[in-house]
């Protein structure tokens, strides 16, 4: 699987192929530093005197960087398909071998700091469930009224967290029928696509 440029993103990487490959690889780690601690504004000053170049140049270069590396990281790409899309998208294969050599180096940080960021939502952990009949009343001797109370188990950033649920048949025979449906569209190819794109 290649990765595909934006005529944005491509424009801002170009930038590289205008300057050394040692500056350009320096700019590589720079921007992987920065995926980890932070940016520092300070330094596209500074590179961007040293290399007699607009601020706005250095900085959308080291940030087009960064979504680089990020991008190929959640795509899981292998170092040879990192590798191939940069020379399709035109950059020298010493570039394109000093910024593989990087990218596979800090892979497996880059997705960790990635997964780090993610949002938590809460997740199913334990269910038991206990069934009550009532079989009559005062006022009515014959009744079969079943129910089912569930009682959940959802753990979340907090910890794990605990919810009752009481509903009767149709209620019960409602909620089944919608989570077979959620289920059902889980295997859709758009779902995936965006499950892909956000983990």
């Amino acid at each position: 699987m290649l990765l595909k440029l934006s005529t944005e993103h491509y424009e801002h990487l170009s930038f590289l192929n205008k300057i050394e490959p040692d500056v350009a690889s320096e700019f590589a780690s720079i921007s992987l530093k920065f995926l980890h601690s932070g940016i520092n504004r300070k330094m596209f000053k500074l590179a961007s005197q040293k290399l007699q170049v607009e601020i706005e140049e250095v900085e959308n270069c080291i940030i087009g960087l960064m979504q680089l590396f990020v991008e190929a990281t959640k795509n899981k790409l292998s170092d040879v398909d990192f590798c191939d899309s940069l020379i399709v998208h035109g950059f020298t294969p010493d570039l394109a071998s000093a910024l593989k050599d990087l990218y596979s180096e800090h892979a497996k940080a880059t997705g960790s700091r990635i997964g780090a960021n993610a949002p938590k939502l809460p997740r199913y952990k334990n269910m038991e469930w206990r069934l009550d009949v009532k079989l009559a009343s005062r006022s009515l001797h014959n009744q079969l009224e079943p129910s089912v109370q569930l009682k959940l188990a959802i753990e979340n950033f907090a910890g794990t967290e605990t919810k009752l649920v009481k509903a009767d048949v149709p209620t019960l025979l409602h909620m089944i029928s919608e989570l077979e449906g959620a289920l059902t569209e889980n295997k859709s190819k758009h779902v995936q696509r965006f499950v892909r794109n956000i983990s």
